[in-house]
C-alpha cells in the first residue's frame, strides 16, 4: 500500500529551489532580517539548509490555498567579533507566507512575505497537512445543518434516515468497492461498520 505525500513533503519536493532562493535573497538584502540579537557585529548571514517545521494552510474560494511554511533554518554567520575570520552556524525559524492553487496539483506557488517565525497565526478556514478540512467542536452542529441545506434538506423537515445513495449522485461521488448493505445502512450505525 503508498502513502500519500504530506502537503510539506509535496511543497518541498516541488519547490525546493524557489524556497532556498528566496530565503538566501531575503538574507542577503540584510543581516539584520534574520534578527541574530545573540551576536555581535553580523557582517553576513548566509543560508546553509533549511528544514519545513509545519505549515498552517487555510482554504480560500476556488482551488486557492494560502498557508505560512515554517522553516527550521540552518545559517552560517559572518561577523568582524569571530577571530581568524571564522564563521559560525546558528538556527533561526522563519515563516513564509504563501498562495498556490490545488486544481489538479499544486501550481501558482508564491512567496509574498518573509520573516522571522514568532508564533502561529489562527486560520479562518484551515485544512490539514492532507489538505482536509478541520472542523472544530463547536462548528460541527452548523456544518452538519450546511451540508444536509445543501445536499439532503428533506433531512431538515422532518427526521428520517439519510439516503446514502442520493446524497452520494448529489455530491457527484461515485461508491466503488462497497456492497449495497452499505450503502442502505442508517448513518447511525455506519461507525461499526467503518
Amino acid at each position: 500500500m503508498t502513502r500519500n505525500a504530506s502537503f510539506n513533503e509535496l511543497i518541498s519536493k516541488l519547490y525546493d529551489d524557489e524556497i532556498m532562493a528566496a530565503l538566501s535573497h531575503y538574507l542577503e538584502e540584510s543581516p539584520l532580517h534574520a534578527e541574530l540579537d545573540f551576536y555581535d557585529d553580523v557582517e553576513q548571514v548566509e543560508l546553509y539548509e533549511y528544514r519545513i517545521k509545519f505549515s498552517s494552510i487555510e482554504n480560500l474560494p476556488g482551488a486557492a490555498i494560502k498557508f505560512d511554511l515554517v522553516l527550521e533554518a540552518e545559517l552560517l554567520i559572518s561577523s568582524e567579533a569571530n577571530r581568524y575570520d571564522e564563521e559560525t552556524m546558528c538556527e533561526q525559524w522563519f515563516t513564509l507566507r504563501c498562495t498556490a492553487d490545488i486544481q489538479d496539483g499544486l501550481h501558482g506557488f508564491q512567496i509574498h512575505a518573509i520573516e522571522v517565525y514568532t508564533g502561529k497565526r489562527k486560520q479562518n478556514n484551515p485544512l490539514s497537512d492532507s489538505l482536509v478540512p478541520i472542523f472544530w467542536k463547536e462548528e460541527l452542529d452548523d456544518r452538519a445543518e450546511e451540508f444536509l441545506s445543501e445536499f439532503y434538506p428533506e433531512a431538515l423537515e422532518q427526521p428520517l434516515a439519510l439516503d446514502i445513495p442520493t446524497i452520494t449522485e448529489k455530491l457527484g461521488i461515485t461508491v466503488r468497492g462497497l456492497g449495497q448493505e452499505f450503502l442502505h445502512t442508517p448513518l447511525q450505525n455506519l461507525c461499526s461498520i467503518v
